[in-house]
């Protein structure tokens, strides 16, 4: 499961992976966010993006 909240983490979405690990979030506002998820090994691995309007974003994430 990955999370992204808002900074001030007032408001959180989450989505399940698919099988290859692929996650999307729909309909975020312009601003910063936290995107959270578990490593292999229980640890939280977490890293703050950068959303601007009409620009998706790709990132990728190396749990291990």
């Amino acid at each position: 499961m990955v999370e992204i909240c808002s900074r001030d983490g007032t408001t959180c979405q989450s989505q399940f992976t698919g099988s290859t690990g692929y996650f999307e979030f729909d309909g975020l506002q312009q601003g910063t966010y936290k995107l959270q998820t578990r490593g292999s090994d229980g640890g939280l691995l977490d890293s703050e993006v950068q959303v601007l309007p009409g620009e998706p974003k790709e990132l990728s994430v190396i749990a291990r």
